[in-house]
C-alpha cells in the first residue's frame, strides 16, 4: 500500500502583465542641449506595459516552508501602429504562457533587451523612442532605442539616477491597471512517498478438532451427528 505523493520541494514561477493605453510620460531625453539626458520631455506613448517576476518555493512540504521570491519587473513604452501592437502583444503572451518554472531562476525569467519577444523586429515597429526597463530588488537600469530619419536606429543603455526616473515614471502609469497573471506548472524537485507492507501468518497447522467429528446417516437420509 502507498500513500499519495506528497511534494517535498517545489517551485512555480509566475508573472504578472499590465497593459496601459495613451499614458503620458515625462521622460529624460537624450537630445538635451549639452549632457544627454540632462533635460526631460513630456511624450504620449500608445502602449505601456508592466511585467513583475515572482517565484513562489516550497521546501519541507505542506508543513514546510514557502518563499515568494521577488525576480525583477520589465517596464516597456512603445508606439505601435494597432496592427504592430497586435503582432507584439500575441508574442509577448504567447512568450509568457510558454515559460516554465525553471526559467525563473534567472532574474525576469530570462527576458531582455534584443531577445525575443523583445527582439529588434518588434521594437523598430515603434515610432518614438522604445524604452525597455529592468528593475530587481530596486535598482534600475534602461535600453533606450531611437528611430533616425534615414531608418537607422542609435541605442542608449544606462543603469544611474536617469535610470530610476525613467522607468518609474513608466511604472507609475501602469499602475492601477488589473493584471493578467502566468502562472507555470510546478517544477517538482523532491516528492515523498510512504510505503506499508502487511505480512500475515498462521499457527495453526493441520487440521482443527471441527474436522475430526463423523458424520452418521439415519433412516432419513438426514445427517446428523452423535455427541460424546
Amino acid at each position: 500500500m502507498y500513500t499519495r505523493a506528497e511534494i517535498e520541494s517545489a517551485s512555480i514561477g509566475q508573472v504578472e502583465l499590465r497593459r496601459a493605453y495613451t499614458r503620458p510620460l515625462n521622460l529624460p531625453w537624450w537630445d538635451c542641449p549639452g549632457e544627454a539626458f540632462s533635460c526631460e520631455v513630456d511624450r504620449v506613448y500608445g502602449q505601456v506595459y508592466s511585467l513583475r517576476f515572482t517565484e513562489d518555493v516550497v521546501e519541507g512540504g505542506v508543513a514546510g516552508e514557502r518563499a515568494v521570491r521577488d525576480r525583477g519587473s520589465l517596464l516597456l513604452a512603445f508606439e505601435f501602429s494597432p496592427e504592430a501592437e497586435n503582432l507584439f502583444e500575441e508574442k509577448l503572451v504567447r512568450h509568457l504562457a510558454g515559460l516554465s518554472a525553471t526559467a525563473y531562476a534567472h532574474p525576469r525569467a530570462g527576458m531582455a533587451y534584443l531577445r525575443e519577444p523583445l527582439g529588434t523586429e518588434p521594437l523598430a515597429q515603434s515610432t518614438q523612442p522604445a524604452w525597455i526597463c529592468k528593475e530587481l530588488e530596486g535598482k534600475y537600469a534602461f535600453n533606450l532605442m531611437i528611430p533616425e530619419k534615414d531608418h537607422t536606429r542609435r541605442s542608449y543603455a544606462r543603469p544611474d539616477e536617469t535610470a530610476e526616473r525613467a522607468c518609474r515614471g513608466i511604472e507609475r502609469a501602469a499602475e492601477g491597471v488589473v493584471p493578467e497573471t502566468f502562472r507555470t506548472l510546478p517544477d517538482v524537485r523532491a516528492l515523498v512517498r510512504h510505503t506499508v507492507r502487511l505480512e500475515s501468518a498462521s499457527t495453526l497447522d493441520g487440521l482443527t478438532w471441527a474436522n475430526e467429528l463423523a458424520p452418521r446417516t439415519g433412516m432419513s437420509g438426514t445427517p446428523h451427528f452423535t455427541w460424546r
